[in-house]
């Protein structure tokens, strides 16, 4: 790699601290680790995922909402395990037009009117690990250290604290989904579900 300069002649660069230089390789290591950890848990969420018969599309369709419900949990129990978390339980819930699912801190509900419906199954996947992600970022949240990078984490705990998260209705999509919490399961849902190759 070539030796970095700056334009100003004769300004010498400020010592660093050896604490400081520490922290900034703690930060850098941390986003690393916590970049692979997402790589693996995408990887062997695809591999587990893959072996639950009710999430093939004509499975699918032939079950009725109960036997939905319990596809659902049992995508959710997969999830919790590769993410090292408590799984949390599946409830169909009323939620408005649109609105696929949502997690309140200790359960994951799905919209019950599409449980009954014609969605396909990967959009009701993508909501359980989109949901399930959130669970996970609250979990590391009330667990320090138990997400390699704390400055994720810190931003995670920002986004959650009362008045800062951002719903779509209020504060349109584009902020909405640019948020540290929902950028990150939007990401992560999603990679998960194109390694699934599920119709959404």
């Amino acid at each position: 790699m070539p030796e970095l300069q700056h334009a100003v002649d004769d300004v010498a660069a400020p010592e660093l601290a050896a604490d400081s230089v520490d922290m900034l390789d703690g930060a850098v290591d941390g986003q690393a680790d916590f970049a692979l950890e997402t790589d693996l848990q995408v990887q062997d969420a695809v591999a587990a995922l893959q072996q639950v018969d009710g999430i093939a599309p004509e499975r699918w369709q032939s079950l009725d909402s109960g036997g939905r419900l319990e596809v659902l949990q049992n995508v959710e129990e997969q999830m919790a395990a590769i993410q090292g978390r408590p799984s949390v339980e599946v409830t169909p819930s009323e939620l408005g037009a649109g609105t696929y699912g949502a997690f309140d801190g200790q359960r994951i509900m799905v919209n019950a009117a599409d449980l009954n419906g014609d969605q396909p199954v990967g959009e009701f996947v993508d909501t359980i690990v989109h949901e399930g992600r959130h669970a996970y970022q609250n979990y590391a949240v009330d667990h320090p250290g138990f997400v390699t990078d704390a400055a994720v984490v810190g931003a995670w705990a920002d986004n959650m604290a009362p008045g800062n998260y951002l719903s779509a209705e209020q504060y349109g999509q584009e902020l909405y989904a640019s948020q540290p919490v929902e950028a990150d399961a939007w990401n992560y849902a999603s990679r998960v579900i194109d390694g699934l190759g599920l119709p959404r």
